[in-house]
């Protein structure tokens, strides 16, 4: 960086240089203490070259010495996407963290932004010791829906709500004859054997019933029944 001396508000042309070769310190030195004019007191400033991405702050003065410090600037943006698996349950609320430290700030996920925001113009580092903050998001709890988070800061966070809803499934056996015993039935769910089964070894006087919430069809398997004739 540059730092050029100014005396009395105007530029005299000299600089310091200040790199990690020389631990960004300097001085300026043997200047005169009186201008040769009047012989009042000469009051010295200095100014910094603009560096990219850095904004700059003098504290300090001639007696004390001055302190440059240069803050970055540099901004991110972070996108949020949400997956529902399961039927939308309709608006979320994300928040987003910093260093492992709610921000405060949020977005709302619904129908009408497709499940779909950003987070804007976000400092990249923190102005104490200018180190890369690390930014997390978390969501509200959403009833009968597991949350997963995945992705990052850099490439945007996807959220995938699950749905957690379970049914349960009654089924009654009829016989049409005398019972053959005991039957396995087998649970199909959207036309994909389950491998879940249940058997059953009292015959019911009811009829065959079968609630469920998706698509299920229901396999059964029969022991051999063979019928002989009635004696005369």
């Amino acid at each position: 960086m540059t730092i050029r001396l100014e005396a009395d508000g105007v530029p005299t042309g000299d600089i310091l240089i200040l790199n990690s070769g020389n631990n960004f310190s300097g001085s300026f030195n043997d200047l005169d203490k009186y201008n040769n004019i009047d012989g009042a007191l000469i009051v010295y400033t200095i100014t910094e070259d603009p560096i990219t991405n850095y904004s700059t702050a003098f504290a300090g003065s001639v007696a004390e010495g001055f302190i440059v410090t240069n803050t970055n600037d540099e901004t991110v943006d972070i996108s949020v996407d949400k997956v529902w698996i399961g039927p939308a349950a309709g608006e979320v609320t994300i928040r987003l963290v910093a260093d492992g430290v709610p921000t405060g700030a949020t977005l709302l996920l619904n129908e009408g932004n497709g499940f779909s925001g950003s987070f804007y113009d976000l400092d990249k580092y923190n102005n104490v010791d200018g180190a890369l903050i690390v930014y997390t998001i978390t969501e509200d709890v959403v009833t009968d829906y597991s949350t997963q988070i995945t992705g990052s800061a850099a490439e945007g966070f996807v959220v995938t709500n699950t749905n957690d809803e379970t049914i349960d499934i009654p089924v009654d056996k009829v016989w049409i004859g005398p019972a053959a015993g005991e039957v396995t039935i087998r649970l199909v769910a959207d036309g994909i054997p389950t491998g879940r089964r249940c058997c059953s070894t009292k015959p019911t006087a009811t009829a065959d019933r079968l609630r469920t919430l998706i698509s299920i069809t229901i396999l059964m398997e029969l022991l051999s029944i063979t019928l002989l004739p009635k004696t005369q």
